[in-house]
């Protein structure tokens, strides 16, 4: 929840530095840098981030490619998953 506090390398440090942005529905909400995009760290109880675009209440304007969001792990019919390997070499 610390938005200063990235880490280079879990793409929440190359998508800073985040704001608080107020959508037009009023609401205020982190944004990244990039494409000002949707940004909600994770805390002890939702550890895993969700990645990527979808539109709902709790994201409004900022759903897009870069956008992140909490998630507690359980199944989930609207999301899905993807391996990524990064060759260190």
């Amino acid at each position: 929840t610390e938005y200063n506090n990235r880490i280079l390398g879990d793409a929440t440090g190359e998508m800073g530095p985040f704001q608080s942005t107020v959508d037009p529905d009023g609401i205020s909400r982190y944004k990244s840098s990039w494409y000002q995009d949707y940004a909600y760290f994770v805390g002890s109880s939702c550890p895993w981030f969700s990645r990527g675009g979808f539109y709902s209440d709790a994201i409004g304007t900022g759903a897009g490619t870069f956008a992140f969001y909490v998630d507690s792990g359980v199944a989930s019919a609207h999301l899905s998953f993807r391996l990524v390997l990064a060759p260190t070499n």
